[in-house]
């Protein structure tokens, strides 16, 4: 089984104080319960609620839950009373949103999203109409968290941009701290870990200042889960113990479990599987008494894998049912994949192939659905036998160029036709494959072959499409491009336009690589010259056309599992006055001028994809940059490949700074070998014994010479 670590990066609000030591809680729990019994205004049983919940919400999630339901249930009945005064109104309006946000927390914890989202909207809507800023940023921070989880990251930005404003003009450093972790998460999921861990740091400074040691524990582990992202496991140790110390000092049961249950799956990455059964043993054993299920999924997996390792198969497996059953019931989609391959393989090695049979099925069920990198090699699988189909219909690479380019819509169609259609063809061969003879063997051997030669005409076609470095030479003298793909097809590509008054430079990059990115990148490039053929021109109307058409094609707007996007770069070169007008959706551009680079920052989100609300439309409006060329300016535009190659003496990705010094010495060579070699040569020393991770592209254009 691949490992992966359970990482929670959960910095919501409470607003809610810390405990107090053990005997002192049963104090003050017994006087409270005193107050709420006797004949005193709601206002202060409310008041005796919330104070009993600031001592306990951290070691017991359950009564957390049900004393904020009351809470709840007494404010929305007093608030139905007319005759209320106005300052208990506010009284009850304001104890009825901290529980609202509460319970939404309370709810995200068990994985349940929708129920999470209708609380924090409600919380948020009470308190804006009291004018109640702490708790709006608060809700907002929450509302965020909960759009990120669910890859809808428009919405979460948003959400933490407005919740970090508010907590900047109430001066809130708490709120500021819980805003920067949440923007270091984003950088985590864009696979950008040096400015992940930038803002981890700059939130657990502003924490130890305020000496929040549950905030602090917070930031602790997470900066330990990006070590471990960046496969540093000793780092990841001692940041998830120090983290583990700050929860134990604290009491807080949650976040002891998730530090002993990554320091497991850490131990486990370092082969020292006996420390690491003690830690998830105990890690486990605190989950299922709070009932974190979620969590406890996660962690049981890695308690299989040992066993597994152990020869210990009846253990593994009961471990890996466990896994299931309870990643089934809280619909945790990716440890069902990785729980039932795991549960395939072994049932596999046993010879139980019934057993084999069904959790297989089940793996490619769950494996069909997920919407991210995961998916990946069954996405594959259907394009290349969308592009076999297509090799044997056109019979000429010009002719498959003109129908392509005659009626784009219409080619568009029919491929997500074919890669639908061939989803149940392929995975009966894959469940086939667990009775295979010698003689099926032979048999996929040429299927394989047909596949690699459909591969292969698959990128003499994404190649025809691309304008001629030639041609674009001969329009701009002072161009450059380096595109080395990972795979055979790529998920990279460029495009070119050229008019009496300007010149219109595109750098894309597809979700994927390979045949994925190959199909994302066909796509493409066919809407944007339907889109530049029809008038527009202006980058940034480029982009916003662009994300309308890929969502409308690929129906992400009613819910379609094909959720890819594109991110790229637009520059529109004016051949008078030189001046750049660019729009970027997360790929930004560096200028280098007089040995010094000039980066020019893109949008956060992509074109297409999963940005957007089903059954809504993104409106997304993308920034406009005027930039002024000089002579002998050159100006970048690039992918994410190269900067983000695993490599250097400690086997992290390239920070900007070490881009921009490539770009600025390859601005001094003089000739596109030279530049090729010199590439190449920074690229292999860098990455060492690495695989190339992505698809390759940087365009270099120097229009005044």
């Amino acid at each position: 089984m691949k490992y992966y670590i359970c990482i929670f990066f959960l910095f919501y609000s409470y607003l809610n104080t810390h405990g107090q030591l053990p005997a002192q809680q049963l104090r003050a729990i017994d006087s409270l319960k005193v107050v709420i019994g006797s004949n005193v205004h709601d206002t202060s049983k409310i008041a005796a609620y919330n104070a009993w919940d600031n001592l306990i919400y951290m070691s017991d999630p359950k009564l957390d839950q049900e004393l904020n339901e009351k809470i709840v249930a007494l404010a929305e009945k007093n608030l139905k009373n007319h005759r209320l005064i106005s300052e208990e109104k506010e009284t009850f309006k304001k104890s009825l949103g901290l529980a609202l946000n509460s319970l939404g927390i309370i709810f995200y914890n068990k994985g349940e999203n929708i129920k999470a989202l209708d609380f924090y909207s409600r919380s948020l809507k009470l308190r804006e109409s009291i004018g109640d800023k702490k708790g709006v940023a608060a809700t907002l921070n929450n509302l965020g968290i909960v759009y990120q989880d669910q890859a809808d990251y428009k919405r979460a930005i948003d959400s933490y941009e407005q919740s970090l404003k508010v907590n900047e003009e109430i001066n809130d450093k708490s709120g500021e701290a819980d805003c920067l972790s949440n923007i270091g998460r984003i950088y985590v999921e864009q696979k950008e870990p040096q400015k992940a861990i930038e803002y981890q740091y700059r939130s657990l400074e502003i924490r130890k200042k305020l000496n929040d040691k549950r905030a602090m524990a917070i930031s602790y582990n997470n900066i330990a889960a990006i070590h471990s992202m960046l496969e540093k496991p000793d780092k990841a140790i001692e940041f998830f113990k120090k983290g583990l110390a700050l929860s134990n000092e604290i009491g807080d049961q949650k976040k002891i479990a998730l530090a002993l249950g990554n320091l497991g799956a850490e131990y486990i990455r370092k082969g020292q599987n006996t420390e690491a059964l003690s830690y998830l043993t105990r890690s486990t054993k605190i989950l299922e008494e709070i009932g974190d299920e979620k969590s406890l999924a996660a962690f049981f997996t890695h308690i299989s894998d040992i066993y597994k390792q152990n020869g210990e198969i009846s253990k593994s497996i009961n471990f890996l049912k466990q896994a299931l059953l309870l990643a089934q019931k809280v619909g945790h989609t990716s440890i069902i994949r990785d729980a039932s391959r795991s549960l395939a393989d072994i049932y596999k090695k046993e010879k139980r192939y019934s057993e084999a049979l069904t959790s297989y099925e089940l793996y490619m069920k769950t494996h069909n659905s997920i919407l991210n990198e995961a998916n990946q090699k069954e996405i594959l699988k259907r394009e290349l036998q969308h592009n076999y189909d297509k090799q044997k219909v056109a019979n000429e690479k010009k002719l498959a160029i003109s129908l392509e380019r005659e009626n784009t819509q219409k080619d568009i169609s029919f491929a997500i036709a074919s890669c639908l259609t061939i989803v149940s063809v392929l995975s009966i061969v894959l469940f086939k494959r667990f009775k295979i003879s010698n003689q099926q063997k032979a048999i996929i051997e040429k299927q394989n072959s047909q596949i690699i030669e459909s591969i292969n005409y698959s990128k003499k076609i994404q190649e025809s499409l691309l304008p001629s470095i030639e041609v674009m030479q001969k329009s701009v003298s002072g161009l450059y491009i380096f595109n080395k793909p990972k795979d055979i097809v790529s998920g990279d590509f460029y495009f070119f336009k050229e008019t009496n008054n300007y010149f219109l430079f595109i750098c894309a990059d597809c979700t994927g690589h390979g045949v994925p990115g190959g199909f994302m990148c066909t796509l493409g490039s066919l809407l944007l010259d339907k889109i530049v053929s029809e008038g527009v021109m202006q980058p940034s109307q480029i982009l916003k056309k662009l994300n309308k058409e890929i969502i409308r094609v690929l129906h992400q707007h009613n819910g379609s599992e094909i959720q890819d996007g594109i991110d790229l770069s637009i520059c529109l070169i004016d051949k008078i006055s030189h001046v750049v007008e660019y729009s970027g959706a997360r790929n930004s551009i560096t200028v280098v001028r007089n040995e010094e680079a000039l980066r020019y920052k893109a949008d956060p989100i992509p074109v297409g994809g999963s940005y957007l609300k089903p059954g809504k439309l993104s409106e997304y409006e993308f920034k406009t940059q005027n930039i002024s060329l000089c002579k002998n300016d050159w100006l970048y535009m690039y992918t994410d490949g190269y900067i983000e190659q695993i490599g250097g003496k400690d086997d992290i990705p390239m920070n900007s700074k070490q881009f921009e010094n490539i770009l600025i010495s390859l601005s001094r060579k003089q000739n596109f070998d030279e530049k090729n070699d010199f590439l190449l040569t920074e690229f292999n020393l860098w990455k060492k014994t690495h695989n190339t991770s992505d698809d390759i592209l940087i365009l270099g254009i120097q229009p005044v010479i």
